[in-house]
């Protein structure tokens, strides 16, 4: 197992743009892919992990200034704000990116993500070997 926490949140991944010189990824998605990459790097494994994976993320952003100091006790959950699913993805594309996948990012057979308040922003990620799924005598 693999559990690491790096001091920062990714920036929603965004679709490849096509503008009049050819394709482009947006530079401010770039430098977030860039120091993503950079803060992961020490936690990378070796050898690459195989087989399939489950992976547990918690984004968390630091408290609202609007937040009453009586409720900064523990995390809150965060519903709004970038999807999920945009914010993965670009975790997964810089852990394949730097060398923590043996076949990319598709050995992910399990993922647990969370979107957060609390006291500063940071993202904790935990990989896994996968176990036997819940209920899978069920789907049989």
């Amino acid at each position: 197992m693999i559990e690491f926490k790096i001091p920062m949140v990714p920036s929603p991944k965004q679709s490849f743009r096509m503008g009049k010189r050819g394709g482009y990824q947006p530079a401010r998605i770039a430098q977030n892919t860039n120091n993503l990459c950079h803060l992961m790097l020490q936690h990378r494994p070796d050898p690459p992990l195989s087989g399939a994976l489950e992976l547990d993320v918690v984004v968390q952003y630091r408290y609202r200034k609007s937040e009453p100091k009586k409720n900064r006790n523990a995390p809150i959950i965060k519903p709004n704000g970038a999807d999920h699913d945009n914010l993965q993805k670009q975790l997964c594309d810089a852990m394949q990116t730097i060398g923590f996948f043996e076949n990319g990012d598709e050995q992910i057979a399990v993922s647990h993500f969370r979107k957060q308040w609390g006291r500063r922003d940071c993202t904790r990620v935990r990989i896994s070997r996968h176990a036997k799924p819940f209920g899978e005598e069920d789907m049989v």
